[in-house]
């Protein structure tokens, strides 16, 4: 089964991979972080058919994806930290780009504020804003970006962004058909949502 992990950090799914199905794997993963695809190369060292690949997911139109095809193509917990509606939406069709002819295609989104905890986290933008030397625009934040604190470190924080069922939706129109679409993670099980689409004969075009 071919493979392509976009956002693999360090590598749990290469690992999940090599556990858990019954068959050879040809697994791709990409990150934009050296530091983390070198982790990942570690943890896996032993995982036969892993190659790894440096890829920053931009504003381009395709961003730069391996070509493929793959049988399989995730993002997990990686749509939540793009910003910018445009670009969120252009990685995942340049993702649908890549499934084979029947090939799935998995994503992750963040239920942000599904814990209390969560939202006990978020730092305002004005308060960022005043520790930086060149402050950030705030009139081009969208619906659903918040920074979180990260880390337990003082003025650590992290960009987040709350994907709405209006944006998802609009997803779902460029994308093969759902699959399967069911909540998971965390204490409560239901930290994380999963969708999976695809099944289809024919790959689909960016």
């Amino acid at each position: 089964m071919r493979v392509l992990d976009v956002g693999c950090g360090h590598g749990r799914f290469a690992a999940f991979c090599a556990t858990t199905f019954p068959f050879p794997v040809d697994y791709t993963g990409i990150d934009g972080s050296s530091a983390l695809l070198a982790l990942a190369q570690g943890r896996t060292a032993g995982v036969a058919r892993a190659r790894w690949g440096r890829c920053t997911l931009g504003g381009d139109a395709d961003p730069s994806l391996p070509g493929g095809p793959f049988d399989l193509v995730v993002l997990l917990g990686v749509l939540h930290h793009l910003p910018g509606a445009e670009v969120r939406r252009q990685v995942l069709r340049a993702a649908a780009a890549r499934l084979a002819p029947g090939g799935v295609l998995a994503f992750t989104l963040w239920r942000l504020f599904s814990l209390p905890r969560l939202a006990e986290r978020v730092v305002p933008w004005e308060q960022l804003n005043r520790s930086l030397r060149r402050p950030l625009d705030l009139t081009q934040l969208e619906p659903g970006d918040v920074l979180l604190s990260f880390g337990g470190l003082a003025g650590a924080v992290r960009y987040c962004h709350a994907v709405s069922d209006g944006e998802l939706g609009e997803w779902l129109r460029e994308l093969p058909p759902v699959i399967d679409d069911f909540l998971a993670d965390g204490a409560s099980g239901t930290l994380n949502r999963y969708l999976v689409v695809g099944g289809v004969s024919e790959p689909q075009r960016s």
